[in-house]
Parts: structure tokens; C-alpha cells; sequence
């Protein structure tokens, strides 16, 4: 066994989980044959933590491997956002009622920029430039609400909100624009 599969085996094999109440280890993980892991089950609390099972089973070390490189090829790529959209949401729900516009607007709001960028603040528009939850043309542009415009949405959110207000008066100007046009 090579790569992936001999290093995750050596992990696996190096860890074994101990119950400190009672003393009771994990059964150690054994690497098989032919890129497979197989493992035992082990279930306990600790103190006030939640209770931690393993399960009993075996691991195609080839599987994890695909899934693995996958999983560094998104999570290298600009566009993943690591963000919940409803952390990102909630602020901009703040903002908007903070302008004095409705919730109605706040609703507008979200439609234009699920259509725009999905809330994710590291979209790019390979085609056009356009980045972050505003799509701003080109992004720097943002940088007039804060010098961390690339990484923080909120500084995106102020700045898309400041554009709506600048040209199209409201979210739902914005919203009713881009239905008829495509973009705003």
C-alpha cells in the first residue's frame, strides 16, 4: 500500500481513543489489504461531552483518495465559501432596516444576490471580473467600504448596499432591473 492509504493507515494506527472513566481503549485500527482500513467500534462519554461512537466497518483507502483531491481542489478554489450565508444574511437583513428600508426590500435583496453570487463572498466572474455577494465590476471597487473587501462580507454587503441605494434607490429597484435586464 502507498500513498494515501500507507499514510492514513500509519495514522490510524497511532490513534487509539481511550475512555478515561473507564479505562477502556478503542479497538486499534488495522490496515488490510488492497488499500482497505478496517476498524472496531468504540462508544463512551466524557464527563458532560457528548457521547463519541465508532463504528465497526472498512475504508477504501482509494475512495479516500479521489475524495481527498476533490476535496483540495475545492477547497483551493476562490469561489468556496467558508461563511454560513445566513450569518452573511442576517447582517445584511440589519443593514437594510437600518437605511429604513422593509423587510419586502430585505426579500428583494436576497433574490438579486442569489441570482448574482449565491451570498458567497469570494464569487468570481471568470468571464467578466465581477466579484464577492454584490458582484462590484471590478471588485476593488469595494475597496471604498474597507480595505478587507476580498475576505469579509460585511464590507462587501456595505458597500453592494451603498451601489443599490446609489443607482436604484432600493433592493427592490435593483431586483425589478436585473429581472428585466439580467444584470444590475
Amino acid at each position: 500500500m502507498t500513498g494515501l492509504g500507507a499514510a492514513l493507515g500509519v495514522v490510524l494506527l497511532a490513534s487509539s481513543v481511550i475512555d478515561p472513566s473507564a479505562g477502556a481503549a478503542a479497538s486499534p485500527l488495522v490496515v488490510g489489504e488492497y488499500g482497505r482500513v478496517e476498524f472496531a467500534t468504540q462508544s463512551f462519554a466524557l464527563g458532560a461531552s457528548p457521547q463519541l461512537s465508532l463504528a465497526r466497518g472498512t475504508v477504501d483507502t482509494k475512495k479516500i483518495e479521489t475524495v481527498v483531491a476533490e476535496s483540495a481542489t475545492v477547497s483551493s478554489d476562490s469561489s468556496t465559501a467558508t461563511i454560513p450565508v445566513s450569518d452573511i444574511q442576517d447582517y445584511a437583513r440589519a443593514q437594510v432596516l437600518k437605511r429604513g428600508w422593509s423587510e419586502s426590500d430585505f426579500t428583494c435583496l436576497v433574490k438579486l444576490w442569489d441570482r448574482e453570487s449565491h451570498w458567497n463572498y469570494k464569487s468570481l466572474n471568470r468571464g467578466s471580473g465581477a466579484y464577492g455577494i454584490p458582484q462590484a465590476l471590478p471588485g476593488s471597487k469595494m475597496a471604498s467600504a474597507g480595505s478587507d473587501w476580498q475576505t469579509n462580507p460585511r464590507t462587501q454587503v456595505d458597500w453592494g448596499l451603498g451601489y443599490v441605494a446609489g443607482r436604484y434607490s432600493t433592493p427592490c429597484g435593483a431586483w425589478s432591473h436585473s429581472q428585466s435586464t439580467g444584470w444590475y
